[in-house]
């Protein structure tokens, strides 16, 4: 996310309430997919879809970064604005990442909902600098 250092200052949590715990929600959902997929066999290919899912997660884990900041150097309703777009656009992408599978919806749905149901919350803190000690802060 490219944001400008001007803007509205303050809490994001203050623009969209329950931020924190949506964005954890999703990276961790998209985790499970992955996993999934990944257990069934069906991203050896690495369909490009799947590009569109890690960059959309990659904006969830930028943004939960910013969260951790004591005073984010970004565009927050900016940052928001897209926020919104990026969590509108993850059932679109799974969607079209769906009808590119050989497999059932179903399978692939219950293998996901399984490794979700056993991922503990901080795996949504992977590759997050300042939370998952193997990351690092790109400059």
């Amino acid at each position: 996310m490219k944001r400008k250092k001007l803007g509205r200052r303050g809490r994001p949590e203050d623009l969209l309430p329950g931020l924190r715990p949506i964005l954890e929600r999703a990276r961790l959902e998209i985790l499970a997919l992955v996993r999934a997929l990944d257990r069934l066999g069906l991203c050896q290919d690495r369909p490009p879809i799947l590009t569109d899912l890690g960059e959309l997660d990659a904006e969830l884990a930028e943004a939960l970064w910013v969260l951790d900041q004591d005073q984010p150097e970004v565009d927050l309703v900016a940052m928001v604005r897209d926020l919104r777009v990026d969590l509108e656009e993850i059932p679109k992408v799974c969607e079209r990442l769906f009808e590119q599978l050989s497999e059932s919806r179903e399978l692939v749905l219950a293998v996901a909902g399984a490794i979700l149901d056993s991922l503990p919350g901080r795996e949504a803190y992977n590759d997050i600098p300042g939370r998952d000690p193997a990351a690092v802060r790109v400059r």
